[in-house]
């Protein structure tokens, strides 16, 4: 018994092979065909057409109604970059500053001119208060009416 129940599962494993390939070949002739390729071609260039012209006219939509796009949220992105990027070269000079005025401060003599330096020693919150500053200039720069919408689409 052992030896049929064998050679049935074997059987069954050769026949399921060969309809497995009898319906790969089937699936791939129909799908080869020149028809075929010819039509999805057709449908995605249509396709790509279509969003294409939505993009445009999501474009004046959004400056008439004056909503922001995804070009818009792109380019304020590269804006927030830039600023924290800016501010992050503002701080290591400023630490820069801090650190020679220091070195000055070691080598100079006079106790008149080392408490001069003193109040160019900034305060955290002062920095703080200049960070936040930076930061309303770009999202006032945000909200300003862009210039022309199709001019950032084009350069990019």
């Amino acid at each position: 018994m052992s030896h049929n129940t064998i050679d049935f599962y074997n059987t069954l494993k050769k026949l399921g092979f060969q309809l497995e390939q009898q319906a790969n070949e089937l699936i791939h002739n129909q799908v080869n065909k020149e028809e075929i390729f010819e039509f999805v071609t057709a449908q995605a260039q249509s396709h790509s057409n279509t969003i294409k012209q939505l993009h445009e006219l999501i474009e004046i939509l959004s400056v008439q109604f004056n909503f922001p796009t995804k070009t818009d949220a792109a380019n304020i992105a590269k804006l927030i970059i830039q600023v924290e990027e800016k501010l992050d070269m503002m701080e290591e000079h400023i630490l820069y500053l801090m650190d020679s005025v220091e070195e000055l401060k070691q080598h100079l003599p006079n106790e008149e001119i080392t408490r001069s330096f003193l109040p160019l020693k900034p305060s955290h919150n002062r920095l703080k208060e200049i960070q936040s500053q930076l930061i309303m200039n770009v999202f006032s720069q945000i909200n300003a009416p862009l210039p022309s919408t199709k001019n950032t689409t084009e350069e990019q």
